[in-house]
């Protein structure tokens, strides 16, 4: 219950501030609206003072000679007003281009805020300020029933007018009542969505929390890859020069193996030489040994010669 009362208090608090920065905002905009009324009533009166200034307006119309006749401007008949002013203006001949600027030395209230918020280019256009202003005008659906329901033919008014001003006024009821009908089932989808679009919003949160893990899992994993890859640059450059000693290895194989080829041809020429010497020496041998034979024959010989 505690909690309940600290969030409408809360809530309060957030409308009366957003409340005031709305006055303030208002408060700037009329500020800065009767600026531009200003400039723009300026420029009307140099416009007035040198009319064949303009190319648009016919140089023979002077405004200032028609500004007394522009009907007066009233708020509590906006929906007649418009009416009864081109039909004025129709029935003078003043050229379209310059009843914007007629109709604005008139106007008062909303409608003169309406008018001085347009852009210049807008506001030179009198279907664009009509529809602005009537459209800051339009009334809730009770009004239009209660001027529907307490409309009277006077005097003043024939039988079609007063039926043309009751259909008006039905139509106009007719029209808002369907626009608040509209208004109300968007406010009741909108309050019935509010659950789905918190719900969104607390899954985006979560998914966004999801993705920046997954962004900081990334980039653990981009800077290990180029560890990873540093590592194994310096490995190939490791496995190149092991290569190139390999191949230094084999080469002094290769040589070594030559040298052993010359070396074993070598040993068995020796060898063979080594074969032939010793059968020299069995033959030189046996020479020794007839000789010394032949030595001790003679030996005895003379010996027994000396007897």
């Amino acid at each position: 219950m505690a909690s309940e009362v600290k969030e409408t208090a809360i809530k309060q608090k957030q409308m009366d501030l957003e409340l005031e920065m709305r006055k303030l905002a208002f408060q700037r905009e009329q500020v800065k609206r009767e600026r531009q009324f200003e400039l723009q009533k300026l420029e009307l009166e140099l416009a007035a003072k040198r009319p064949q200034s303009s190319p648009s307006i016919a140089p023979s119309f002077d405004i200032t000679k028609h500004v007394r006749m522009v009907p007066p401007f009233s708020e509590r008949e906006v929906d007649h007003y418009f009416p009864y002013f081109e039909r004025v203006a129709t029935t003078l001949k003043w050229p379209k281009e310059t009843w914007t600027l007629l109709l604005q030395s008139v106007l008062v209230g909303r409608a003169r805020d309406v008018y001085v918020s347009l852009p210049i280019e807008q506001s030179l256009l009198y279907e664009t300020v009509k529809s602005e202003i009537l459209r800051r005008y339009e009334l809730v659906p009770e009004a239009y029933r209660q001027r529907f329901r307490y409309c009277k033919k006077t005097d003043r008014h024939t039988y079609v007018e007063f039926a043309h001003e009751k259909k008006y006024h039905m139509e106009k009821d007719a029209m808002l009542q369907k626009q608040a009908a509209d208004y109300s089932s968007l406010k009741t989808e909108f309050e019935q969505n509010k659950d789905y679009v918190s719900k969104l919003r607390s899954e985006c949160s979560r998914f966004k929390q999801i993705l920046d893990e997954k962004e900081a899992t990334l980039r653990t994993m981009t800077q290990e890859c180029q560890s990873h890859t540093e590592e194994l640059h310096k490995r190939n450059e490791s496995v190149v020069s092991l290569s190139n000693q390999l191949d230094t290895v084999s080469e002094n194989n290769v040589k070594l193996e030559s040298d052993n080829v010359s070396l074993k041809s070598s040993l068995d020429i020796y060898v063979t030489d080594n074969s032939k010497l010793k059968k020299v020496v069995a033959q030189r041998h046996a020479e020794v040994e007839v000789l010394t034979t032949s030595l001790l024959m003679l030996f005895l010989e003379l010996k027994l010669f000396a007897l």
